[in-house]
């Protein structure tokens, strides 16, 4: 989630817990600040400190930030923006505190934060709204092009101030000419990444465009090496790794271990999870990437004898769950142990809660009547089907889930 944006005289960076103190001065607690603002103010010490720490774990998940002094690294704001739909992003609140306003930080900040959303995640477009008697907000919007879209009202819910909001758009081609970027974007540039061999990578499921997975093949899949191990023949592991995007920077969590065997990984809650299968111990581990620190720890562990194989053993989400789908059957096998029976052409891709989602495929006919079509059935934790959808399912990089008719 970036940890850090550097401006010329200030960065944008992930919040620390002594930042209470200057934010409590600086920004929670000054009026001149949060009364432009939609949050509650804070007034004591206390309250801070717990604001402090409940930002530091937002922020391990969002595009948000403190507004740091570049020279002393004083936390003197905050800023945050969000991605509303593919390739649409928007900012969510900019704070500044009133000793630094004044000095161009807030176009520093927004720059920041317009090269982030168009250059690294290439959105399609930006919106920027601010309160109609904000002057200052109003010139920053117009400084970068933005252009009015609607007003709309809203009222303030720690106060019940009745606000005006003003709402406007830059688009992607109009901030590309507007600074200079076109030439930048039409210029390929070539970064070589170094995999270890893995020649290609693809999105982590469940995870948003920053991280990629790759993984090797020297012996099949999951279930194949188990047959080999089996067999008495060598199981000499398998490489994975994860790919950070933009940077390239490249780790490998589950490092290729003779008697090991690891699969698919998925993102959930701020970690990156992967099976390690341990033939040697007997066990099924589920191991934690942490995306913000790159640390790994084993999540959970399971004995391999609570499985009857390793065919189609996946991990879903959410919550995370360890499956396997066999024989007109989907076994949950942590955190709970179900079995529910499913139809031939049903299978498993999607746990929403006590939902289960499966997609279905159907052909009938031959030659020019030959037709084929995907239903999606939606059941509950006791197999009942709740719901057929038309079409399929995906889970977005914003956590929603999209019916394709």
């Amino acid at each position: 989630m970036y940890e850090q944006l550097e401006g010329e005289h200030l960065i944008l960076r992930k919040a620390k817990e002594g930042d209470y103190h200057s934010m409590l001065k600086h920004v929670w607690g000054d009026p001149d600040v949060y009364l432009w603002m939609l949050f509650q103010p804070t007034f004591t010490e206390e309250d801070a400190i717990d604001r402090c720490r409940r930002s530091i774990e937002f922020q391990k998940e969002h595009y948000a930030w403190f507004i740091a002094d570049k020279a002393t690294d004083e936390a003197f704001g905050l800023c945050a923006i969000k991605e509303t739909a593919p390739g649409h992003f928007e900012e969510s609140g900019i704070g500044i505190g009133t000793k630094y306003q004044g000095k161009g930080y807030g176009k520093e900040v927004v720059a920041l934060l317009l090269d982030l959303a168009f250059i690294k995640l290439g959105a399609a477009d930006f919106t920027y709204g601010y309160f109609r008697d904000n002057i200052r907000s109003k010139k920053v919007a117009e400084a970068f092009g933005f252009e009015y879209t609607n007003t709309y009202e809203m009222t303030r819910p720690w106060d019940g101030a009745q606000k005006v909001i003003d709402s406007c758009l830059l688009t992607r081609d109009k901030y590309l000419w507007l600074f200079g970027k076109q030439q930048e974007e039409r210029t390929m540039k070539m970064k070589t990444i170094e995999t270890g061999g893995i020649t290609y990578i693809e999105q982590v499921p469940g995870a948003t465009r920053e991280w990629y997975f790759g993984v090797g093949y020297e012996h099949g899949d999951l279930y194949e090496a188990e047959e080999l191990f089996r067999d008495g023949k060598p199981v000499n592991g398998r490489n994975l790794c994860l790919v950070h995007y933009p940077d390239g920077e490249v780790f490998f969590p589950v490092p290729k271990t003779e008697g090991h065997y690891s699969e698919t990984p998925v993102y959930f809650e701020g970690g990156i999870f992967i099976i390690d299968v341990d033939f040697l111990q007997g066990l099924i581990r589920i191991m934690r990437f942490d995306c913000g620190d790159h640390s790994i720890r084993v999540h959970a562990e399971i004995p391999l004898s609570a499985v009857k194989d390793c065919y189609n053993l996946q991990l879903h989400i959410s919550p995370l769950s360890l499956t396997r789908q066999c024989d007109n059957t989907l076994e949950i096998i942590w955190p709970e142990k179900l079995s529910i029976p499913i139809n031939d052409h049903d299978s498993f891709f999607l746990r929403d809660g006590e939902k289960l989602y499966f997609n279905r495929w159907h052909e009938e006919g031959e030659g020019a009547d030959y037709r084929y079509w995907d239903e999606t059935i939606v059941r509950n934790l006791a197999g009942d089907v709740t719901e057929t959808l038309p079409g399929d399912v995906m889970l977005m990089g914003n956590g929603e889930l999209w019916n394709l008719r």
